[in-house]
């Protein structure tokens, strides 16, 4: 029965996740649809991450690589090794309902689906930490349902990005556009792959029968505050650049550019330095990198005409102003505020 299953290929990159491995394969062990293959691209983990996955779970496809590539560069790394008709990345702080991955494969046997994201909770499973993002005018991502009751957004849905933590993939079109851009190293660069994924004429969809725990933010944690920001303001104005189309092309970095720098004079004024430093060479990096993102913007696979209406229709959000200030702040609070 197994063998008449798609193959499914479980791509996990590891750095020092040791303490999170247990749960996450015990929880892979337990899943109803049996025919997959796990991958472990380990970056270069000091804390006995790979010995432990040889002497406890051999079966496990093991790649080590001496450096940290970050989540693209790794993915990408990983990805060479799959054999699995669809692809799902995940996290490796995540713990998945038995029947998850027979939804997800499931849903994207739909017709010019190309990527599909389950229901995402807080590893407590109380509330939502996502249901996926939607871009809006200014290029920052509308994140629906953070914080939301667990029991709410019940309806599958398409969207514009899926979260990075857990999405399966088509094979297929990883082969025609290509996986993350390795430029980004870590933030966004999920949401640049779906935006490219619905350029070319594939839908990004939400299923919420699926259902994954995540605790989120480990490897944020060991990272400093500045290098976050300033990879996150980077790619996504990059992103922009490279994937807007028509009239977006025109005004959508000029009000990043502004909420960019807004974001950045409230970080000075709140005397967090070194992240009004990290917006503004972000910026920078993108003006020091314009020729080659343009020559991104070239390769990329467009289809034009009416699906580029068709999706825009679909995957924009425009919210209040407000929610810039808890997209910064606490995002928790909007979402209790808003009722949304």
């Amino acid at each position: 029965m197994a063998k008449e299953l798609p193959l499914v290929s479980i791509l996990i990159v590891n750095w020092n996740g040791k303490k999170h491995l247990k749960e996450a394969l015990g929880s892979i062990k337990r899943i109803t649809h049996k025919n997959y293959e796990v991958i472990i691209v380990d970056q270069g983990s000091n804390d006995g991450s790979v010995s432990y996955i040889k002497k406890r779970h051999p079966y496990v496809k093991l790649v080590e690589i001496k450096e940290n590539l970050g989540f693209a560069g790794g993915n990408n790394v990983g990805v060479k090794y799959a054999r699995g008709k669809y692809i799902l990345f995940l996290n490796n702080d995540t713990k998945l309902e038995p029947d998850f991955l027979t939804y997800l494969v499931g849903a994207i046997a739909e017709k010019g689906v190309g990527v599909v994201q389950p229901k995402i909770l807080f590893y407590d499973g109380a509330e939502i930490q996502s249901t996926g993002s939607f871009l809006t005018k200014s290029g920052f991502l509308f994140h629906r349902g953070y914080g939301a009751p667990r029991d709410s957004y019940n309806e599958p849905d398409y969207i514009f990005s899926a979260n990075g933590s857990s999405m399966l993939v088509r094979r297929a079109l990883i082969e025609r556009i290509g996986l993350f851009d390795e430029d980004f190293f870590a933030y966004f660069e999920e949401s640049d792959f779906c935006w490219r994924a619905w350029n070319a004429g594939y839908k990004v969809k939400y299923e919420p029968r699926a259902v994954v725990y995540h605790k989120g933010g480990q490897t944020s944690k060991a990272l400093a505050n500045d290098f976050v920001q300033f990879h996150s303001f980077k790619n996504r104005l990059c992103s922009i650049l490279k994937n807007s189309r028509g009239v977006q092309l025109v005004y959508m970095p000029i009000v990043n550019f502004i909420f960019s720098e807004a974001a950045s004079i409230a970080f000075l004024l709140s005397a967090r330095f070194k992240n009004f430093w990290a917006v503004q060479r972000a910026i920078f990096w993108n003006i020091l990198n314009i020729s080659k993102t343009l020559e991104k913007r070239k390769r990329l696979d467009v289809k034009s005409g009416e699906w580029q209406d068709y999706m825009k229709r679909v995957v924009f959000i425009n919210p209040s102003f407000d929610y810039y200030y808890y997209l910064f702040f606490d995002l928790k609070k909007y979402e209790e505020a808003k009722k949304i």
